[in-house]
C-alpha cells in the first residue's frame, strides 16, 4: 500500500465536504417535499440520487486506499455539522 501524499489527503478532505453538502441539500429537500404533502415517490428519487452520489464518492475514495476514505469521510462529517447548525441558528 502507497501513502497518499498531503495534497491528496487535502483533496479527499474537500470532496468529502461537498458530497456531505450535497447529500444534506438533497436530504432538505426530500424533507420539505414530503412536509408539504408531496408523495412519498418524490422522496425516494432524491433518496436514490443522494445515496448514488454518496456512494460513488467514497467508492472513489476507496480505491485511493484508507486514508483518501477516512479523509472524505471527515470531510463528510464536517459538513454535516456545518449544516446542522446554520439550520438550529435559523
Amino acid at each position: 500500500m502507497s501513502e497518499l501524499s498531503i495534497p491528496l489527503i487535502v483533496l479527499w478532505l474537500v470532496v468529502g465536504a461537498a458530497t456531505g453538502g450535497v447529500y444534506f441539500l438533497l436530504l432538505r429537500r426530500s424533507v420539505d417535499k414530503l412536509a408539504n404533502g408531496a408523495p412519498i415517490s418524490a422522496a425516494v428519487g432524491w433518496f436514490a440520487l443522494r445515496i448514488a452520489v454518496a456512494g460513488a464518492v467514497f467508492w472513489g475514495a476507496a480505491q485511493y486506499g484508507t486514508a483518501a476514505i477516512l479523509s472524505a469521510l471527515l470531510g463528510f462529517m464536517i459538513a454535516r455539522v456545518m449544516i446542522q447548525r446554520r439550520v438550529e441558528a435559523a
